[in-house]
């Protein structure tokens, strides 16, 4: 097996279980942990199964849900075109008649005071008018060619960044950012940003917070350097209809020359768990033995994963690889000694989330 489909298969798992499998992972002491115990392998492969619709349901809601469908309509994305592209050129490029961006916006730097003020459509002569507004940047604009008025509105209120360097380049990263998009006063989007960088060197996030809503969910995501050569990445989804996730990511380096990055040689292990209600991942990869293997067989390529898959915090299998013709597939190890290609799991909803997305964005 190449060495990049690891990373592929480490992806997909993360994909799977971190960024759509959601939270609620339960102590082994909890009554109901102590039922799991008493699940039958069937019983364990019927939740694996369940498991995986609830998360294509939850794709469903948030490919359904208001940010969702003001992009496809603002955009009339349809089998991967975008049906108003003329109409968004124009009011983009008579948006920079009326103001220069090229001055306001140059490659890594947004100097924000230069653009405080009200932009705001006029749909009877096809042109934009701007106010003035002392300490933000608001847009307010149409949802679709055919709104007949300014439905949406679209605020900058807190920008700040400080300069960096990379590969002597200058660089701009925004320390502290907030702004909305609302459509007829119900908030699509937000993000509010806190960040501090390395000072010297490759500018690496010290610390840095991200909170985003996308209409119907709620993200919150932190990225901390924990020591010149290790950082922690957390994130959680917050929602009421049962989507909710939490997941931790660990990544060590074999040095903080990060300018010359090279993951085959300066990444070093990676750590994480990831749960979704009754459903738990966790599992590590020891990246700089994988990278010292050529060609490796599917025995090599599991010294250097360990993958476990919980119910009620309590362990009903592993991933593991094993030989399939003239590769390496993963494959779930169950508690009995049976096993089976994972992909009867993650085949059907990867199958689902194409057929959810392709009338707006065309064959995946």
């Amino acid at each position: 097996m190449k060495k990049g489909k690891l990373i592929y298969v480490a992806s997909a798992i993360i994909f799977i279980s971190v960024a759509i499998i959601y939270s609620g992972c339960k102590k082994s002491s909890d009554p109901t942990a102590a039922a799991a115990q008493l699940t039958t392998v069937s019983q364990d492969k019927l939740f694996l199964s369940n498991s995986m619709t609830d998360i294509s349901q939850c794709m469903s809601t948030l490919n359904s849900g208001d940010l969702a469908t003001a992009f496809y309509g603002f955009t009339g994305l349809s089998n991967g075109t975008a049906n108003n592209k003329v109409w968004m050129e124009t009011l983009r490029d008579k948006l920079d008649n009326l103001v220069d961006f090229t001055s306001i916006y140059t490659p890594w730097k947004l100097n924000f005071s230069q653009s405080y003020g009200t932009y705001t459509w006029n749909q009877g002569s096809q042109t934009w008018t701007k106010t003035a507004l002392s300490n933000q940047i608001v847009i307010n604009f149409p949802s679709s060619p055919a709104q007949s008025f300014n439905d949406c509105q679209m605020q900058l209120t807190q920008y700040s960044d400080n300069l960096y360097f990379i590969n002597n380049d200058s660089v701009y990263l925004p320390t502290n950012l907030n702004c909305t998009l609302k459509r007829n006063q119900n908030t699509l989007f937000s993000l509010a940003l806190q960040g501090s960088y390395n000072p010297t060197g490759f500018p690496c996030p010290q610390n840095l917070v991200v909170d985003m809503f996308c209409s119907p969910f709620n993200y919150h995501f932190t990225v901390t350097q924990l020591t010149p050569t290790q950082f922690k990445a957390t994130g959680s989804l917050q929602s009421l209809t049962g989507c909710e996730t939490t997941f931790n990511v660990k990544a060590s380096f074999a040095n903080n020359d990060f300018e010359q990055f090279d993951v085959k040689q300066d990444l070093n292990n990676v750590i994480f768990d990831a749960t979704k209600g009754d459903l738990s991942v966790s599992g590590s990869w020891d990246a700089h033995s994988y990278y010292s293997f050529i060609n490796p067989s599917s025995t090599q390529l599991n010294s250097t994963i360990n993958f476990e898959v919980f119910y009620q915090s309590v362990k009903i299998g592993d991933l593991r690889f094993a030989n399939v013709g003239n590769g390496n597939e993963l494959f779930v190890f169950y508690k009995d000694g049976t096993s089976e290609n994972s992909s009867i799991y993650h085949s059907p909803l990867v199958s689902d989330i194409k057929a959810m997305l392709t009338p707006y964005w065309g064959a995946l």
